[in-house]
């Protein structure tokens, strides 16, 4: 009994690592974060089956889309 609060304890801080640990879009869309931007994609880019649901995969796919458009427009 004492091993299955401890393991509920550990679940729970783990998805609230996995969900505190995920960055908006106006994260990604700042210039001091393209490098990191740009890391990410790719990474994620290697393996979307993997990271399709993924809160950074999404964002940084969504900033990546919204940088695009605006160097479009702009241009």
């Amino acid at each position: 009994m004492k091993y299955i609060f401890v393991f509920i304890a550990l679940a729970g801080a783990t998805v609230g690592h996995a969900q505190n640990s995920s960055r908006d879009v106006n994260y990604w869309l700042k210039p001091e974060h393209k490098e990191e931007l740009n890391k990410t994609i790719e990474k994620y880019s290697n393996d979307p089956a993997r990271y399709a649901s993924n809160p950074d995969c999404i964002n940084a796919k969504e900033a990546k889309k919204k940088l695009f458009k605006n160097k479009f427009i702009s241009n």
